[in-house]
């Protein structure tokens, strides 16, 4: 089941949310429709009294079919659950600047550094999920960089948490393995 939480509809935030769960139900429409997967997908959420409170794109993804059924992604290994924590930039490709898997764009003719924006974001919502009395320990959060409008053959060939403009649900589950090294092989 995908559900899509969305704070308000016309943000880019929300068009990226509404992008992602389409890429999902075409990758696999068991997605959508089986109760025994969940997909949810928060646009715009806020780790309130952290450092760094904004989230593009909160993702949480499980799989509660049978080992056999489980998503795979290329390399065959099967896709239990993730939590990914998005951050997305819409910048020109020319506004983009990669210094080996750092990332960098420009606003108003400064540098900013989306990786280390990306790399606080995950630490922010690891402290927001732990600082609840409920919660012993977070999930293993992923942290990934979506670059809305830059083409994936301009990305860095090195191993790195970014995404390209065309990528797929497949791609976005292969960049969460790579970066978790937690997926079950051959299972």
């Amino acid at each position: 089941m995908i559900l899509v939480h969305l704070r308000d509809e016309r943000t880019d935030e929300a068009q990226a949310a509404r992008r992602l769960a389409r890429m999902a139900a075409d990758y696999d429409p068991e997605i959508d429709s089986s109760p025994a997967i969940v997909l949810e997908i928060f646009a715009s959420a806020q780790c309130f009294g952290q450092r760094t409170k904004d989230i593009d794109l909160l993702v949480f993804f499980a799989d509660y079919r049978n080992a056999k059924k489980l998503l795979r992604i290329g390399d065959g290994r099967s896709v239990h659950s993730i939590c990914v924590a998005v951050g997305l930039k819409g910048h020109a490709p020319e506004k983009v600047v990669f210094d080996g898997a750092n990332c960098s764009v420009y606003y108003r003719d400064k540098l900013h550094d989306v990786t280390g924006q990306s790399e606080n974001q995950k630490i922010s919502l690891k402290k927001y999920i732990e600082s609840h009395p409920r919660t012993k320990n977070a999930p293993w959060i992923i942290n990934l960089i979506w670059l809305m409008r830059v083409p994936s053959g301009m990305l860095p060939q090195s191993t790195s948490n970014i995404i390209g403009a065309e990528a797929t649900w497949e791609d976005f589950l292969e960049k969460a393995a790579l970066l978790s090294g937690s997926f079950n092989p051959n299972s």
